[in-house]
């Protein structure tokens, strides 16, 4: 009896010993598509939240602003997006044991629920059509001012909408360039509530037909005038499309814009307009003659692919300065960390842990980069760029030519006499600016 005794025991020994555990759990932050879409901030409404479940269907958390962060093992899931009381979106995703971020990406289905008006957002009005941003497949109906449906269109997985109509037969007074009688349509998304455009952005400034710009000239690194519309977004861009600044008109609508770099003569620049209730005009300024004889400083920063230090050459001195990681080569693509090349543009550099957003500061100029998202806005323009942001030794890493294109920098080989230069005799990167 005592020896069959000692065998059972040994035998539930043995099966223990074989039977498989299961996965040890880790917090995760759950990150919804808004938190990377939308700059870097988890969504602030109050009834915002995600409810997640297992693959048995079994809840296991919700997680909202304040608290996101969830006990997961390895395994699937579904996460359901609620705003109130109603589920919006619903995501399957597989969580791989190891990470220590899950990002929603909307690649899942629409539940169908659209109760507030606020779920339309980003509208903006032109010409020839209204653009927004809804719900994912949203069915979006624009009605006319009597109420009866104008034209539709079926939102796309990003939520991102565009409806064709002729808005400018709404459109009076030339010298002004304001819109008229729009105030009555509306949009619906999926039978929600109205959103009228007098609550979208209507582009447009107020116009003079006499000159703005204070005749800039070569060597200048700003633009100032007069007589844009008050509070007007003010934009200049080269004539090859490269963004060189903003800035927003004062109340008696005059503005000063500092740029990127230095303005060369006989170079073409567009100056644009911008302002709600009014139309976006462009107006084109030909830089004059060298008007400012002091020179400012040539700053040439090389950066070696594989080596931790780089070089800054100013005043005719050359120092190294270290760096927490080296540069590399990635599918064709040069990374540099974006922390010191944004130093040796002469930006100042701050870090956000809480959004995880690195913004730069530059005399007006401010860009800023969210670690989970590939659009940078810099003076609240975006930029999309053609890989997400990546961390290496706790830098973000970046291909140097798409933040140089985004500042308005120009790039090219060596000897080509821009900005940023690729030398494939060296493995370096040389940025050189005017400081």
């Amino acid at each position: 009896m005592k020896k069959r005794v000692l065998g059972i025991i040994l035998l539930l020994a043995l099966v223990l010993t074989f039977m498989p555990t299961s996965a040890s759990a880790k917090n995760v932050e759950i990150v919804p598509y808004d938190y990377y879409h939308n700059g870097g901030y988890w969504p602030l409404y109050s009834d915002y939240y995600v409810k997640i479940y297992d693959a048995a269907d079994d809840y296991v958390g919700t997680v909202y602003y304040g608290d996101t962060i969830l006990n997961l093992t390895k395994g699937s899931y579904t996460a359901k997006v609620y705003y109130g009381n109603n589920r919006y979106y619903t995501e399957d995703f597989y969580y791989n044991g190891t990470d220590s971020v899950v990002r929603l990406s909307y690649y899942g289905y629409y539940d169908g629920y659209y109760p507030y008006d606020r779920y339309i957002s980003s509208v903006r009005v032109y010409g020839n059509k209204v653009t927004g941003v809804t719900a994912p497949y949203a069915k979006v109906v624009l009605y006319n001012s009597s109420g009866k449906i104008a034209e539709t269109d079926v939102a796309d997985a990003y939520g991102n909408f565009s409806i064709s109509y002729n808005f400018e037969k709404y459109y009076y007074d030339e010298f002004y360039g304001r819109w008229y009688n729009i105030d009555d349509f509306y949009l619906r998304a999926d039978n929600g509530a109205k959103y009228y455009l007098n609550s979208g952005y209507v582009d447009g400034y107020y116009y003079y037909n006499s000159g703005r710009v204070n005749n800039p000239k070569g060597g200048d690194d700003f633009i100032n005038g007069k007589w844009a519309y008050p509070y007007a977004l003010v934009t200049v861009r080269d004539n090859q499309d490269r963004y060189l600044g903003s800035a927003t008109a004062a109340s008696d609508g005059s503005f000063s814009i500092a740029l990127s770099r230095d303005l060369i003569a006989g170079e073409t620049l567009r100056i644009t307009y911008g302002h709600r209730n009014y139309v976006d005009r462009t107006e084109t300024v030909i830089v004059g003659g060298i008007r400012n004889p002091e020179k400012r400083e040539k700053v040439v920063s090389k950066f070696v692919i594989g080596d931790p230090e780089y070089s800054e050459t100013k005043y005719g001195k050359t120092k190294q300065e270290k760096m927490d990681v080296a540069p590399y080569i990635k599918n064709g693509r040069t990374m540099l960390p974006l922390r010191y090349v944004a130093q040796s543009l002469g930006y100042k550099v701050n870090w956000d842990q809480a959004t995880k957003n690195a913004v730069f500061i530059k005399g007006s100029n401010v860009a800023v980069i969210n670690l989970y998202s590939r659009e940078i806005f810099v003076n609240r323009k975006s930029y999309t760029l053609s890989v997400e942001p990546v961390t290496v030794e706790g830098r973000i890493m970046l291909p140097v030519s798409e933040l140089g294109m985004a500042l308005g920098l120009t790039h090219g080989n060596y000897g080509q006499d821009k900005n940023i230069e690729w030398d494939a005799s060296t493995q370096s990167v040389i940025i050189t600016t005017y400081q």
